[in-house]
């Protein structure tokens, strides 16, 4: 559940936030001046990126001992056009980084947020600009509220009410391959907690209905969604 202090700073932002049935897919629209911003933003995070891991390179006991990358990663030349060059070189990387994080605030969750093993662009680009569309939604029940809106391979997606319905229903464990090298009593102690994951993603699903998606939707519209 998002606390007071964290849905008043959703809702003080200018931006556009589309929130979508599927909470991993809630799209943040940025105008000129928020893209100009984003920007900025994302440079300052990049140096800050440099000059941290320079120090890693510098510690000869350390395997990632490299003085050669230390130097590159201070080399205060990049923040700064050389002669001939229409931009410095941090600026042509936050160039392209900036488009291709402005496309991620469009895109869906995918990675450790939800249980898949890579970090996850839709998570990195909002927090550059301070706001958190799926807060305190753990990564276990994302991956389960995920799974409840998913149908298929090239099929649309379930309604909000449809994920909210499967959910909320008991879950059968039959016997099929994925308990190959366990035995049942190993299995079965995962149970509980598998159970609870589902209780506390459809809690969580219901509260972003209520908060959130029913809030931006006329009455006549919500019947169904």
């Amino acid at each position: 559940m998002m606390t007071g202090r964290e849905l008043a700073s959703l809702e003080m932002t200018n931006m556009k936030i589309i929130y979508a049935p599927n909470p991993l897919r809630t799209i943040i629209e940025l105008d000129d001046h928020e893209k100009k911003e984003f920007w900025y933003k994302l440079k300052i995070e990049e140096m800050l990126c440099q000059m941290l891991d320079a120090p890693f390179c510098m510690n000869e006991n350390d395997k990632y001992f490299d003085l050669k990358r230390a130097r590159e990663e201070l080399n205060i030349d990049s923040l700064y056009k050389q002669e001939g060059e229409t931009q410095s070189k941090i600026d042509q990387r936050i160039d392209e980084m900036c488009e291709y994080y402005i496309k991620a605030l469009m895109d869906i969750h995918r990675g450790d947020c939800t249980c898949i093993a890579c970090s996850c662009d839709k998570c990195y680009a909002p927090e550059i600009r301070g706001i958190n569309t799926i807060t305190e939604l753990r990564k276990h029940e994302a991956s389960k509220i995920g799974s409840a809106f998913w149908q298929g391979k090239d099929l649309p997606e379930r309604s909000l009410s449809e994920a909210i319905e499967i959910l909320s229903k008991p879950v059968e464990y039959p016997k099929t391959s994925i308990r190959n090298g366990y035995t049942d009593e190993q299995f079965q102690y995962h149970i509980p907690r598998w159970n609870q994951e589902q209780a506390n993603a459809c809690e969580w699903l219901k509260n972003y209905r209520d908060t959130f998606y029913f809030q931006r939707l006329p009455t006549n519209n919500r019947e169904n969604k």
